[in-house]
C-alpha cells in the first residue's frame, strides 16, 4: 500500500514538471514572437524616421519629441481603460525605473541621430548588434548562461551585421564616404539598449508593462523639448 502511494507522487510530480516545462516553453515562444514583431515595427520606424530626414528639415530632438508625444498618449489612453495608475511606481523601485527611463531617453535620442547620419540599413544594423551585448551583460551581470545555440547565434549575428555594414550603399553614397563620427551615435545605442533590456529583465514582473513606457514617453517629451530650447528651435507649430 505504501508502495502504490509512492508511485502515485512520483506520478503526480512528473505531470506536474511535465506542465511546468510545458508552459515554460509555450512562455518562451511568446516571448520569441512579440520580440519578432518589435524588431519588424522597429524597422518600419528607422525606415519612417530616414524619410521624415529626407523630405523635411525636422531636427532629431522633434522627431524624439513626436515619438513621445504619441507614446504618452496612446499609453495612457490604454492605461485608463484597463482602469490602472501608471504614473505611481511601486515603493523600492522608483531609482530602477529613473534610471531605465534616462537610459531609454538618451537610446532613442542617440537613434534618431544615427538615422539622420547614416544610411538607414547601417544604423539599423549597428543598433541590432545590442541583442550580442546584452547576452554578454546578462552573463556577467545577471549570471545567466550562454549556450552553444546562443553563442552560434550571436556568432552569425554579428557576421551578419558586418555584411550588410560594408556592402550597404544608398544611393551614390558608400560606407567609404562616411565620416567615422557618423558611427559613433549608433554604436552608443546598441549599448544603451542593452542596458535597457538589462534593466527591464531584472524588473521583470514587478510592475506593469505600461509603467515603463510611460514614464519613458514623459522624459522624452521633457528632455526632446529641452534640447531643442538650447538648440534655438521653434516646435510651436508642430506641436
Amino acid at each position: 500500500m505504501l508502495s502504490g502511494k509512492c508511485q502515485a507522487v512520483s506520478t503526480d510530480t512528473q505531470s506536474l514538471e511535465r506542465r511546468r516545462s510545458s508552459a515554460s516553453g509555450r512562455a518562451s515562444s511568446l516571448g520569441i514572437f512579440y520580440m519578432l514583431i518589435s524588431a519588424t515595427c522597429f524597422s518600419f520606424m528607422s525606415f519612417g524616421t530616414k524619410l521624415m530626414y529626407m523630405h523635411s528639415n525636422i531636427t532629431a530632438f522633434e522627431g524624439v519629441y513626436i515619438r513621445g508625444l504619441v507614446m504618452v498618449v496612446l499609453n495612457l489612453a490604454y492605461a485608463w481603460r484597463l482602469g490602472l495608475d501608471v504614473l505611481s511606481v511601486p515603493s523600492g523601485l522608483e531609482k530602477i525605473i529613473w534610471i531605465r527611463t534616462i537610459v531609454g531617453t538618451i537610446d532613442i535620442c542617440l537613434n534618431f541621430i544615427a538615422n539622420k547620419l547614416l544610411p538607414v540599413s547601417i544604423a539599423s544594423s549597428l543598433y541590432y548588434a545590442y541583442p550580442i551585448i546584452t547576452s554578454c551583460g546578462g552573463y556577467i551581470f545577471l549570471k545567466e548562461k550562454i549556450g552553444k545555440y546562443e553563442s552560434l547565434g550571436m556568432l552569425t549575428s554579428f557576421a551578419g551585421m558586418l555584411l550588410v555594414i560594408f556592402y550597404s550603399q544608398q544611393g551614390t553614397m558608400s560606407t567609404e564616404s562616411i565620416p567615422l563620427q557618423y558611427y559613433l551615435p549608433s554604436i552608443a545605442t546598441s549599448f544603451t539598449s542593452a542596458g535597457i533590456f538589462l534593466i527591464l529583465r531584472k524588473i521583470g514582473q514587478q510592475v506593469h508593462f505600461l509603467v515603463n513606457p510611460t514614464w519613458f514617453g514623459i522624459c522624452l517629451l521633457y528632455t526632446s523639448d529641452a534640447a531643442d530650447d538650447s538648440l534655438r528651435v521653434d516646435l510651436g507649430g508642430r506641436r
